[in-house]
Order: C-alpha cells, then sequence, then structure tokens
C-alpha cells in the first residue's frame, strides 16, 4: 500500500482549487481539514496515483467510504458514483437557481447526491450565508469546470480585465449573441447592487450582464 507523496497531496489541492470535489465546499472556510481520497478505495484495489485521487471534505468522505456503484435513487438501479477524474461535475450537479442545494440531472448526479449527502444541513446553511456576502459559489473553481468550452468570457481569461460587455466580447469575437445558457454565469454571486459578477484576485469586483452571455450550450 503506497503512501501518497507531498506532492503530489499539493496537486490534488491545487488542482481543486482547494475545494470539496463532491460538494464544493471550500478548505480555507471549513474548520475540518480536508482529506486527499482515493476515489476507487484502496480496500477495492484503488491506486494512489494522480487519476485516482479527489480532494474530499471529511463529511463527504465518511458518506462515500468505500462505496463505487450506489442505487439510483429514482430508478433505483445500481449506477457508478461521480468520479471526479473521469466526469465533469457540472454534467451532473448544476446548483439550484438561489446557489444553495446541488441538483441532480443524472442517474449519477442524483445517486451521488443521495449517497454522500450532498445537501446535508451542515452544508446548506453556510451557503447561505457565504451566498449573502458573495463567497459561493467558489469562483476559481467554476472556472475550472468552464475550461473546456469553447468561447472566451469574463469568467476565464478575462477575470482580471477591466469590465466589458460579454457583447463587446462576442462582437470582437464575430460570434452571435443569444441569451445565456452558461453554467457559472447562471449561478456567480449576486451583490447588494443586484447586478451578477465575480471577484478577482485583487479583490475588485467586476459585474457581468448574463443575459448577455453569447454561450449556446452550458459550459
Amino acid at each position: 500500500m503506497s503512501a501518497i507523496s507531498k506532492r503530489l497531496k499539493r496537486l490534488v489541492v491545487e488542482r481543486a482549487h482547494a475545494c470539496c470535489e463532491y460538494c464544493m465546499s471550500q478548505q480555507h472556510l471549513s474548520p475540518v481539514s480536508f482529506s486527499v481520497e482515493h476515489v476507487k478505495p484502496r480496500q477495492l484495489g484503488g491506486a494512489s496515483t494522480e487519476q485516482n485521487l479527489a480532494l474530499s471534505c471529511q463529511e463527504c468522505n465518511n458518506h462515500k467510504f468505500t462505496k463505487i456503484d450506489v442505487p439510483d435513487p429514482l430508478t433505483g438501479i445500481l449506477v457508478p458514483l461521480y468520479h471526479p477524474r473521469q466526469q465533469r461535475w457540472p454534467d451532473h450537479f448544476p446548483w439550484s437557481d438561489d446557489s444553495i442545494r446541488i441538483i441532480g440531472i443524472s442517474p449519477t448526479g442524483r445517486a451521488t447526491i443521495e449517497a454522500l449527502h450532498l445537501n446535508r444541513s451542515s452544508l446548506v446553511n453556510p451557503r447561505h450565508v457565504l451566498h449573502s456576502v458573495g463567497r459561493h459559489p467558489p469562483a476559481d473553481a467554476l472556472e475550472e469546470y468552464c475550461a473546456s468550452c469553447s468561447r472566451t468570457c469574463i469568467m476565464t481569461t478575462k477575470r482580471r480585465a477591466p469590465a466589458s460587455t460579454l457583447r463587446e466580447v462576442d462582437a470582437a469575437q464575430g460570434k452571435p449573441t443569444t441569451p445565456s445558457a452558461c453554467f457559472a454565469l447562471s449561478r456567480v454571486a449576486t451583490f447588494p447592487t443586484a447586478k451578477p459578477g465575480v471577484i478577482t484576485d485583487e479583490g475588485d469586483f467586476i459585474g457581468i450582464d448574463a443575459s448577455q452571455c453569447g454561450t449556446a450550450r452550458l459550459c
């Protein structure tokens, strides 16, 4: 049984932007340390390799334990748990409209929410508080999940740029502007101005007009 090196642990934490890869809790806001866990449990032959490791809060890790396949609560059919290294979080778990509850939109998503209790009260209550001050959902993790989106927008490379409308970005790229279907832009924080946006590393607020997002599909 091989130990996980400090270098590998650091890679896992940085890759996850210090967020639980199941419930999206933020490590720096947690009173309990997060764990580098084996997606396929060691008891079932899982290796301590980059592609079998994920960052998990302690509660998700405890609920997951050695589970791999669990019943879809809608059909009762056994399905695989969400695999952070092989699947994309937004493909299975969009946020509710108020960004407080995780919604399962696939058999794996529904089964993982049920098995890991991703909407447990110890998560939902802090989400309310953090969302009210613009600290939830975690913007860095959303940017990572939008990395495969072919469109350049403020949520990614232009995050630190002076605020400009997404319509102008679309025009510069020669792309038509359509109503937003972008996962990240529809779930970013709402501030007292009622204008959605993101916080830069320097603490600056960049407003985004989500209705002008040109993305034609979920990121």
